[in-house]
C-alpha cells in the first residue's frame, strides 16, 4: 500500500448537462430557422385560418363562374379583387390577375385585355423584392401570348422560366406543361429535332403513364412526325393515346365527382385530334377507307363541341378524300358544308387560311368559277389583314415591353432565389459545425465517463486493499516477531507498529516526532529515518495515514446503535481541522469518508 497515491476527483457533471443543453437548443433553433427558410415565402404576413378560409371562397365561386359563366366571372373578379387588396393577400391577388388573363385569352379571345391583367399582375409582383412568385403558369400564359404573335424566342425564354419554378416548386403538371409548349415554339420554326427533344423531356416528367398528359403526348408527336415527314410512327401514337384514353373514360364513370364533366370534354378534345391526325394520315398513305373512318369520328366529335374551325376543316379533308377517290360529287357536298362553317371562324387569320384552301379544294374539284370567288374573297380579307396587322404590330409593342417587364422580374425571382439558396447553405454548415461540435462533445464524454468508470475501479480495489491491509497488520507483526532471523530495523519497524496498536499515540493532534522517540526510547533522527526508509513517506505522513486507518477501522466496528457521523470522526482519530481529515482520507484510501461508508456497508 502506498499512501502517496492520490485519486483524481471526477469532473462536475452540473456544467457538462448545461452545454449539451445549450448546444442542442442551438441546433434546433437553427434547425428551425433552416427549415422555414426552404420554403418560399411572401414577406405578406401569414393568413389566419378565417382569412383562408374567405379566400379560398372567393376563389371557388370565380372558378364557379369562370367555367359556366365567363362574364359573371369578370364582373365578380372587380369586388374580389378589392376584397384581396384589403386583406393584403398580394400573392393571391396576382393569382386573380392571373386567371382573368387566362379568361380574357382563351375564352373572350381579347389579347389586350389578357395583356392589361398580365401588366398588372407583374407590376404586384415588381412592388415585392423579396417575393418569390412560385406559380408558374402565370408564366406560361405570358409565354402563350408571345407564340399567338409568332415571338417564339422570347416565348421559349418565359416557359423555360416557368418550367425552373415548376422544378422548384415541385409541380410535375406545370414541368411537362413547359416543356411542350418550348417543344411546339421549335415545331413551330420546323426545328423538329429540338421539338421532338423537349416533347420526349417532358414525357420523362409524367409519372403516371394512364394520365391525360400522356395521351396528349402521343397526339403532339403525332403531330410532328406529321409535319416532319416521318409518319410510320403514326398510327402506333394512335393506339397509344386511345388506350390512354380509354383508361382515363372508364375511371371517370367508375368514380364520377364534380370534375367529370370537365374531364370528359378533355378526351373528346383529345379523341378528336388523334383520329384527325390518322385521318390525315391514311389519307396520305391513300387508305381511304381507313381515313374516311377516322375522319367520321373527329367529325362528331367536332359537332359535339360545335367548334367551327375542326368542323370546316374536317370537312375539306372528307372533300379532299372524295376527290382522291374520284367521287367529284360527293367532294362538292362536303366542300359546301365547309363553307357553311368557315364563315363562322371569327379568327381573320385562320379564316383566310381556310379560304384559300377551300379554293384550291374547288380548284381541284374543276370548279373553277367558284376556286375564282374563294380565292377573291381571300384577297380581299388579306387586305383587311394588313389593317389587322397594324394593329396586331402595335400589339406586339406592348408584349414586348411586358417582356422587358417580364424580364425585369425574372432577375429577381433569380436573385431572390439565390439569396435563399446563400442563406439555406449558410444555415446547413452551421448546422454541420453544430452536428460536428457535439460529436466531439459526446466523444469527449464518453472517453471521460470511461475514465471516470476506471477510476472509480481503481478507487474502489483501493479502498479494499486498505481495508485488507488494516486487517492484517497485528498478523504480519505477529509473523516479523516469531521470525527466526531478522534485522535491528525490522524489530524498530514491528516495534513501531505495535506500539500505534496499542497505545494509539496518533489520536493525539499535537502528536510530534519528538514526543514519539521519546516514548519509544530512541534517537529521533533515527526514527525518522527508519520511517522515510520503510513508508516512503516523512513523518507527518505516518501518522496521518495512521489516523486514517483509525477512522476506517472506527467505521468498520460501527453498527446500528453506534453511529459516527463524519463531523465526530475527524476529531476521535486525532485530526485538528475537517479538511485535513477530507484530504488525508481521500489520499490514503481514494474516496470520500462517505463514499468509504457506502462501500463498506455494500461489502457487509
Amino acid at each position: 500500500m502506498n499512501p502517496n497515491l492520490t485519486a483524481f476527483s471526477i469532473f462536475p457533471r452540473t456544467p457538462i448537462v448545461k452545454i449539451i443543453r445549450i448546444v442542442l437548443a442551438v441546433w434546433a433553433l437553427c434547425e428551425i430557422h433552416s427549415c422555414s427558410g426552404n420554403k418560399i415565402l411572401s414577406p405578406a404576413n401569414e393568413p389566419t385560418a378565417l382569412v383562408k378560409a374567405e379566400v379560398d371562397s372567393l376563389f371557388r365561386q370565380f372558378d364557379h363562374y369562370s367555367i359556366n359563366k365567363p362574364d359573371s366571372a369578370i364582373l365578380f373578379a372587380a369586388p374580389m379583387e378589392e376584397k384581396l387588396i384589403a386583406l393584403g393577400q398580394r400573392e393571391k391577388l396576382i393569382n386573380l390577375y392571373t386567371l382573368l388573363s387566362e379568361l380574357y385569352r382563351y375564352k373572350k379571345n381579347d389579347d389586350s385585355k389578357a395583356l392589361y391583367y398580365m401588366v398588372n399582375a407583374l407590376d404586384v409582383v415588381g412592388r415585392l423584392p423579396d417575393l418569390f412568385y412560385d406559380n408558374p403558369h402565370f408564366y406560361v400564359n405570358i409565354g402563350n401570348l408571345l407564340f399567338r404573335y409568332e415571338m417564339y424566342a422570347e416565348a421559349i425564354k418565359t416557359y423555360t422560366e416557368a418550367s425552373r419554378i415548376a422544378i422548384i416548386t415541385e409541380n410535375p403538371y406545370a414541368i411537362v406543361l413547359s416543356f411542350n409548349n418550348i417543344a411546339l415554339c421549335h415545331q413551330s420554326q420546323n426545328n423538329c429535332d429540338s421539338a421532338r427533344h423537349y416533347f420526349l423531356l417532358a414525357e420523362s416528367y409524367i409519372a403516371d403513364k394512364f394520365d391525360m398528359m400522356q395521351g396528349q403526348h402521343y397526339i403532339y408527336l403525332s403531330s410532328l412526325a406529321m409535319q416532319c415527314g416521318i409518319m410510320d410512327s403514326i398510327p402506333d401514337y394512335g393506339s397509344k393515346t386511345e388506350a390512354v384514353l380509354k383508361h382515363i373514360e372508364a375511371n371517370i364513370k367508375q368514380k364520377p365527382d364534380e370534375n367529370s364533366r370537365k374531364n370528359l370534354t378533355a378526351i373528346d378534345v383529345d379523341r378528336l385530334a388523334c383520329n384527325l391526325n390518322l385521318g390525315a394520315y391514311y389519307l396520305k398513305k391513300h387508305v381511304l377507307d381507313k381515313s374516311l373512318g377516322h375522319l367520321k369520328i373527329a367529325l362528331d366529335l367536332a359537332k359535339k363541341s360545335n367548334n367551327h374551325y375542326h368542323i370546316a376543316h374536317i370537312y375539306m379533308k372528307l372533300a379532299e378524300l372524295n376527290n382522291v377517290d374520284n367521287a367529284y360529287g360527293v367532294a362538292v357536298k362536303y366542300a359546301d358544308s365547309a363553307v357553311k362553317h368557315i364563315s363562322l371562324i371569327t379568327d381573320l387569320k385562320t379564316l383566310i387560311m381556310q379560304i384559300r384552301l377551300l379554293a384550291s379544294l374547288y380548284g381541284g374539284l374543276h370548279k373553277q368559277a367558284q376556286a375564282a370567288v374563294y380565292q377573291k374573297r381571300a384577297n380581299e380579307l388579306s387586305d383587311s389583314l394588313k389593317a389587322i396587322n397594324v394593329t396586331d404590330e402595335v400589339t406586339r409593342g406592348k408584349i414586348k415591353l411586358t417582356q422587358a417587364r417580364l424580364d425585369l422580374v425574372i432577375q429577381q425571382n433569380d436573385m431572390s432565389q439565390k439569396l435563399h439558396i446563400a442563406t439555406i447553405t449558410s444555415q446547413k454548415q452551421l448546422i454541420w459545425l453544430m452536428v460536428a461540435v457535439l460529436i466531439v462533445i459526446v466523444a469527449a464524454l464518453a472517453g471521460l465517463s470511461y475514465f471516470y468508470y476506471k477510476l472509480k475501479q481503481t478507487q474502489r480495489r483501493l479502498a479494499l486493499r486498505t481495508i485488507e491491509i488494516i486487517n492484517n497488520e497485528k498478523t504480519e507483526c505477529q509473523v516479523l516477531k516469531t521470525a527466526t532471523k531478522h534485522t535491528p530495523t525490522d524489530h524498530q519497524i514491528c516495534e513501531l507498529k505495535q506500539f500505534f496498536i496499542d497505545e494509539k499515540p496518533h489520536l493525539n493532534n499535537n502528536l510530534n516526532l519528538n514526543q514519539l522517540a521519546e516514548r519509544l526510547k530512541t534517537n529521533q533522527t533515527y526514527l525518522s529515518q527508519i520511517i522515510n526508509q520503510h513508508y516512503g513517506v516523512n513523518f507527518n505522513e505516518f501518522v496521518n495515514s495512521e489516523r486514517i486507518k483509525e477512522a476506517c477501522l472506527i467505521i468498520q466496528q460501527q453498527n446500528s446503535k453506534t453511529q459516527v457521523t463524519i463531523d465526530q470522526l475527524f476529531s476521535m482519530v486525532g485530526f485538528s481541522s475537517k479538511s485535513a481529515f477530507y484530504t488525508a482520507f481521500q489520499k490514503y484510501t481514494g474516496l470520500t469518508p462517505a463514499a468509504y461508508v457506502k462501500l463498506h456497508q455494500k461489502r457487509i
